[in-house]
């Protein structure tokens, strides 16, 4: 410096303003940094889908039309529903791919199993992964959640916006902190339940189509084996395999593990172990992929209300069932019955026609199987099996035997017979066979309690195999439950004196000749017959017929 330039006296100022500074922030001249390059942790956090995934065509439109909107307009909460092993979290981390290759979330995505990880600890994870040093994460989950909805709201403003995904979600209580209010960010929520009316747009996936199963199960298989060529050699017997599978992903990838671990394994052998409903659920299980442990996670999570519907429509033998029958069945409101029924969706599925539903045919055997689902009518083991010698387990009241329930009765009873005294009286019969079990002196345990005989004939009360079911339940528990057999002997004596033209009174008047009207009938009272006596027919003329 010469001294004829001027100096500058004036302090040197440095600052710093606007944005959010999530970590440490340098200042100074002439700075020579070498930092490593590392992903960011948003980002890194997402997987990619299995290479297996097809089908969700429509389904994959709509969520990526969804995902295509500016979240900055609002805070969108997508609900990915369906029963356990159908596909939902493939379907998403595809249609979340193919947002990121198209420029969207250039902030990255946080995903996190929510079965796994929830609540305060999740949200602790999410501020790290955003670059948060852990020493200013705040103690309290209220300002944790405060400072998530601003880091959400920053990145959205510089024009990096993130893409939350909670996968697996059970229960609303596990969402507490993570669903910002305020930030424009977009949340995608995978349930197997029914979450109310969380979210702001809904979609439950279906089963996969025939095509689309077949296509899934050739796939799989080839990943494992590319030179596996059993699908496409013998594509009627693929078809069976995936219609013994419901189309259900998680059975179908179950399916392929399987043949993968066996590459010589005939896929007809396969169909053919599958077709047993005995012990399907058996072989659709594998170290990897259990639905038997998915599906018990799903029903640990009823109430007694729900998982006493979703028995009985497990109970029933027809494709579907209406809501007015189920709620005849429970003794309920319809209005009642048809929200839990909503509320099974993860379980069930709407029927084709309105205000009708069914199940898929895994999700009935493995209720009927359950070790609660005693009786004659359940696959599992009951509590104690049915006599084949239900004549020795006539029920006796007061000393003597006391007469079966008419089949026949029961039958008539169940398909309304009698008018409203006849619904009177059957509803007095489901209301006894819902009373405890009270077992006899030996204290063993006994059978069902008719319940579920009763429900299975009111749903094909021209059944005779299912009357005789429920007449046959309701001796052998008469048998062991002496109060019971009191209740019913009461209410069979009320019961008979309904009028249901079941047929097991007959009159019938046959040979001789008659040379008046005849009456037949019940009951009669305040008769009287006034008709002429006929006079007899004398020797000479010739008797009727010759």
């Amino acid at each position: 410096m010469t001294d004829d330039e001027p100096v500058d006296d004036s302090p040197v100022r440095s600052a710093i303003s606007g944005g959010l500074f999530l970590s440490p922030v340098m200042q100074g001249r002439d700075l020579t940094l070498r930092l490593p390059y590392e992903l960011p942790p948003a980002l890194a956090a997402l997987r990619t889908p299995t290479p297996a995934s097809v089908g969700r065509t429509d389904e994959l439109a709509a969520l990526t039309a969804l995902l295509a909107r500016d979240s900055r307009q609002g805070n969108p909460v997508v609900v990915v529903g369906g029963p356990s092993g159908c596909g939902k979290t493939e379907m998403v981390l595809t249609a979340t791919h193919q947002a990121i290759a198209q420029g969207r979330f250039t902030g990255g995505v946080l995903f996190a199993d929510v079965s796994r990880l929830h609540g305060s600890a999740l949200l602790d994870g999410f501020l790290r992964a955003t670059g948060l040093p852990a020493h200013r994460i705040p103690p309290a989950r209220t300002a944790r959640s405060a400072l998530y909805t601003l880091i959400l709201t920053e990145f959205a403003r510089a024009g990096d916006p993130l893409l939350i995904v909670l996968d697996d979600v059970t229960h609303p209580d596990q969402l507490a902190g993570l669903l910002p209010a305020r930030a424009p960010a977009t949340t995608i929520v995978t349930t197997p339940v029914h979450l109310g009316g969380l979210g702001t747009h809904r979609m439950v996936l279906p089963p996969l189509t025939a095509a689309d199963a077949t296509r899934l199960l050739h796939r799989a298989m080839t990943t494992a084996h590319p030179d596996d060529t059993r699908v496409l050699d013998h594509p009627e017997d693929a078809r069976r395999v995936a219609d013994l599978c419901d189309g259900l992903p998680l059975a179908l990838r179950t399916a392929a593990a399987l043949l993968a671990e066996s590459p010589h394994r005939p896929l007809a052998a396969l169909a053919e172990d599958l077709a047993d409903p005995r012990t399907r659920l058996d072989e659709l299980a594998h170290p990897d992929r259990d639905l038997r442990t998915r599906l018990d996670a799903c029903h640990a999570r009823l109430d007694p209300a729900q998982a006493r519907l979703l028995r009985m429509l497990a109970l029933s033998d027809e494709p579907e069932t209406t809501t007015q029958t189920l709620a005849a069945l429970c003794a309920d409101r319809d209005d009642t019955v048809r929200d839990r029924l909503t509320s099974l969706l993860h379980l069930i599925e709407s029927g084709t026609k309105q205000e009708s539903w069914r199940m898929s045919e895994l999700v009935r055997l493995y209720v009927r199987a359950r070790p609660d689902m005693s009786g004659p009518e359940g696959t599992g083991t009951p509590r104690r099996a049915f006599p084949t010698d239900t004549g020795a387990m006539t029920p006796r009241q007061g000393g003597r035997q006391m007469d079966p329930v008419s089949v026949g009765l029961l039958a008539s009873l169940a398909g309304g017979a009698g008018g409203e005294v006849g619904r009177q009286v059957w509803t007095g019969l489901t209301t006894l066979v819902r009373r405890p079990f009270r077992h006899g002196e030996d204290g063993a345990g006994g059978p069902g309690t008719g319940e579920d005989e009763l429900m299975r004939l009111q749903l094909a009360p021209g059944d005779g195999d299912r009357a005789h079911a429920l007449s046959t339940a309701l001796a052998v528990r008469a048998a062991l439950d002496p109060d019971f057999a009191t209740a019913l002997a009461a209410w069979h004596e009320q019961a008979r004196l309904v009028r249901t033209g079941d047929g097991a009174v007959n009159n019938t008047i046959s040979g001789g000749s008659f040379h008046a009207p005849v009456l037949q009938g019940r009951d009669f009272s305040d008769i009287t017959f006034d008709t002429p006596t006929p006079t007899p027919p004398s020797p000479d003329e010739p008797a009727a017929g010759e």
